[in-house]
């Protein structure tokens, strides 16, 4: 048998699934706190943490050391058979770091998965069938979950999607109680046309959304919301895949945008263990019983190995002062950005903690080519929504230093990305002006 051939970028993108988006064609070698070096030696200061997951930071000592513990013990238990301590320690602790009122979860794997369930359970707990989301939202990509996600790039070619499913205007916080106003009238006039309260099971929202753009909910308009939903009898199910565990300076988001009503149901995942595949679906034990038995389940839900995780994660949020240190190192890039914005084209900076989107005045494309820049000098970042904005998901834990270094890359960044698009300008008005011209003579 002859020797096989390494595997690479360039020999293997052809035998993978080339829907999946590539922002760079680098090979991680290995990973530690807020860096990541390729196969080639090259570090890269990493402000994407797997789209907020590796909240702590890549390969936390603690974290690491209790995932190989578990290994050796024993790293897959399924659900049905019994439970594993991991599994118990982790649902106890969870519990204590909700909304009020909130005493029941549900473990399994990804956020899609968490959130097509949380619609499971709103029908049957309501006995009602709609469900209610809102545009920009992202929800997942499994076919349940991609009914709610108003971006087509994601949707094309794959419907007929589940029906039931209606949309309103999702109120950005802009210090203007109009749009709540606005949105709060769209929701009245779906009751009246499309799907009445006796229909509808749930609204589910992002109280910061995501790939959306990273929009925050207006300011008073998630308690609103609530009151109404509950006056109706329809569930509220906040989607915190992105926004939770800490990303906010608070453990949830919610505990800021709607701190004295809680939603239904809580979904989360992402960070909650720090790069191994978990969620949760968090609400009321009165919801959680009414679902039939054998309704929920899964091969890998709620791993006994990611559970170790983040059980140690939370370990370390209690013992590091992590939500300190994310909050204290969000007013430091707002107030760096403040400095630099004069001379960037920058139209707005958004979010709370270290979920921080920048919205550039530039042309379509400009945000992709500061990516493109920064990931030439070391440094991974992501775009998101459907303008130009850079969004900033650093470890909760990153150092000031870091944090400093990161914003000199990107002020070179957006300034290179600048006279890209400058050039390409001049370029474009020196042909029309040669085209006018040839016409004239």
């Amino acid at each position: 048998p002859h020797a096989m051939q390494m595997a690479t970028p360039a020999n293997m993108a052809n035998h993978m699934c080339r829907s999946v988006f590539k922002m760079s064609d680098i090979v991680i070698s290995k990973a530690q706190g807020s860096w990541i070096v390729d196969n080639k030696g090259m570090p890269y200061l990493d402000f994407t943490c797997g789209i907020g997951v590796t909240n702590l930071g890549h390969c936390h000592p603690k974290v690491v050391s209790a995932v190989h513990e578990q290994v050796d013990k024993g790293f897959h238990f399924q659900t049905n058979i019994g439970y594993h301590q991991p599994g118990l320690d982790l649902v106890q602790r969870l519990l204590t770091k909700v909304p009020h009122g909130m005493d029941s979860a549900f473990l399994l794997n990804t956020g899609s998965e968490a959130v097509e369930n949380a619609i499971k359970l709103a029908r049957v707990a309501t006995k009602k069938p709609n469900v209610i989301y809102f545009q920009r939202a992202f929800h997942g990509r499994s076919l349940g979950a991609l009914a709610l996600t108003s971006q087509a790039k994601y949707r094309q070619g794959f419907g007929p999607f589940m029906s039931g499913v209606y949309s309103i205007p999702f109120p950005v916080d802009s210090h203007d109680d109009a749009l709540t106003a606005h949105t709060l009238r769209e929701l009245d006039f779906l009751f009246k046309t499309s799907s009445t309260p006796d229909e509808t099971a749930c609204v589910i929202i992002e109280p910061i959304q995501g790939e959306g753009g990273f929009n925050v909910a207006a300011n008073g308009f998630l308690p609103k919301l609530i009151e109404i939903c509950r006056r109706h009898g329809i569930l509220v199910i906040a989607d915190e895949v992105q926004c939770g565990y800490g990303r906010t300076g608070t453990m949830w988001a919610v505990d800021q945008l709607t701190p004295m009503m809680a939603p239904d149901i809580l979904v989360s995942a992402k960070g909650i263990a720090n790069g191994l595949p978990l969620s949760a679906l968090i609400t009321r034990k009165e919801l959680m019983d009414t679902i039939p038995f054998g309704g929920m389940g899964g091969t890998y839900h709620g791993n006994m190995l990611a559970c170790a995780s983040a059980c140690a994660v939370l370990d370390v949020f209690e013992q590091e002062n992590v939500l300190e240190n994310c909050n204290a190192r969000a007013e430091q890039i707002r107030k760096e950005l403040d400095v630099l914005m004069p001379t960037l084209p920058i139209r707005e900076v958004r979010g709370l903690g270290l979920m921080i989107g920048v919205d550039f005045d530039g042309p379509p494309g400009f945000a992709s080519a500061v990516q493109k820049a920064a990931l030439k000098r070391g440094m991974l970042l992501l775009t998101c929504g459907m303008e130009e904005t850079m969004r900033f998901l650093p470890p909760l834990n990153v150092s000031s230093a870091d944090v400093s270094l990161g914003l000199q890359i990107f002020q070179a960044s957006v300034h290179e990305a600048n006279a890209i698009f400058s050039l390409r300008s001049m370029s474009t008005n020196h042909s029309h002006h040669k085209a006018v011209q040839n016409m004239k003579g």
